[in-house]
């Protein structure tokens, strides 16, 4: 009779998790590249658009359809993850993004045009807080921080691909196609994923991360909304939720509405602001790694402190940019340091604290809840943008964002002495 195998040495399933964390953040860091390719793709596309036919105020329509319902199909597809998988949900949203390109390809008709948006933007919530699972559930909490901010160099580098592929499509073709390849690129990737994607260290035939493995149902999930039911019993996210809400519209504000600014009120050259306002998201990649890496070596895992310091940082300099924006080196380097700040305290505070909330049993309900409040206030960021710039001018918008961002600050500022899961 043959004796029961050995156990693996405690060396063997070091190196063996090791491994498995690399190939799995690559995985997860593919996936985020590939949502942005079939996201990004349509603002790109919008001058060709008009040049077709389109008015501003039928893509505004169209913006508007994505940007909704991807703010509330967050709140969904975080508890989906946690019911079915991260794996499950990632190849199902990436699925229905993909076909929703194609026949927005073939479509015709604002009204057809925005149901296609809307379910784009169902597709695209279920992206963030999946990937946020997956890594929650490879990575230790002491190293979510510097994991989170070499993962979130993804959707730069998707905005970036995104950017030359559709330029260099409207070179020779319509803008339809600008849909049909990143779809096709996608679907390879999906294919890709489908066939390598493991999600937790358990997939692998590794043992979980910690020792043991949360009650769970058959298929590895929670049951629905459990977790969510969880998570929204706990202060800590009420307060992490409202300051989001105000940190991230100041953040898409800055992203969306910096170029016009500088248009109507300096009278740059459209590519001049254009150029000018890629200096956030390159500030923006650099931020992240420092904010992330802050919170996991000086703070112990304490997200709030990185947070509300970049964030009041952030307050300072949205006055300065309504002072001193005439000045064109001034208000390059100023969008280059705004980036720096806002991206580096949004990475802490939807990824990483989010991970550190849920933990591995609630990380996509958690990013999900806290993503999706903080899309909200995308939607608003509109309303800085294009109106309340109009009543009060850019200067006093200005101001006014940058007393948001005090607001958000002190709110998360209770949280100063906490890490983890209180």
């Amino acid at each position: 009779m043959d004796s029961p195998a050995a156990p693996a040495p405690a060396s063997d399933l070091a190196a063996r998790l090791r491994a498995g964390q690399r190939f799995a953040f690559g995985q997860t860091w593919l996936v985020y590249v590939a949502f942005y390719l079939v996201r990004q793709n349509f603002s790109y596309a919008k001058p060709a658009m008009i040049a077709d036919g389109f008015s501003k105020q039928d893509l505004r329509t169209l913006s508007m359809a994505y940007l909704v319902m991807y703010a509330l199909g967050q709140f969904f597809t975080g508890m989906l993850g946690d019911r079915f998988g991260a794996r499950k949900v990632i190849l199902w949203s990436m699925g229905l993004a993909i076909a929703t390109n194609v026949v927005f390809g073939f479509g015709s008709g604002i009204g057809f045009l925005s149901l296609l948006m809307a379910l784009n933007g169902i597709a695209q919530a279920g992206g963030f807080p999946q990937c946020c699972k997956v890594l929650a559930a490879w990575f230790e909490p002491e190293r979510r921080g510097r994991i989170v901010g070499l993962f979130l160099s993804s959707y730069t580098v998707g905005e970036l691909i995104a950017l030359v592929l559709t330029g260099l499509i409207l070179r020779s073709a319509n803008w339809q196609w600008a849909f049909f390849v990143p779809s096709a690129l996608v679907a390879v990737a999906l294919a890709y994923i489908a066939w390598s994607l493991r999600a937790r260290p358990e997939d692998a035939g590794l043992p979980p991360l910690g020792g043991s493995a949360p009650p769970a149902d058959a298929d590895g999930g929670s049951k629905f909304g459990i977790e969510a039911r969880r998570l929204l019993r706990m202060p800590a996210l009420w307060v992490i939720m409202s300051s989001y809400f105000l940190l991230k519209l100041a953040r898409y504000t800055f992203k969306d509405w910096s170029n016009v600014y500088l248009k109507e009120e300096y009278h740059y050259d459209p590519s001049d602001s254009t150029f000018a306002v890629i200096l956030i998201p390159i500030g923006g990649l650099m931020g992240t790694m420092v904010a992330t890496w802050l919170s996991d070596v000086v703070f112990q895992t304490r997200r709030a402190p990185v947070v509300v310091l970049f964030t009041l940082a952030l307050a300072g300099f949205s006055v300065a940019f309504a002072k001193l924006a005439a000045d064109p080196v001034a208000a390059v380097l100023l969008l280059g340091v705004i980036g720096f700040f806002a991206y580096g305290a949004d990475a802490v505070i939807s990824a990483a604290s989010a991970m550190d909330l849920g933990d591995k049993e609630g990380a996509s309900s958690a990013a999900g809840l806290i993503n999706g409040v903080g899309s909200l206030g995308t939607v608003l960021s509109a309303v800085v943008g294009a109106d309340l710039s109009t009543w009060l001018g850019w200067e006093r918008a200005w101001m006014v964002l940058g007393g948001l961002l005090v607001i958000s600050a002190l709110v998360l500022s209770t949280r100063w002495n906490v890490a983890g899961k209180r």
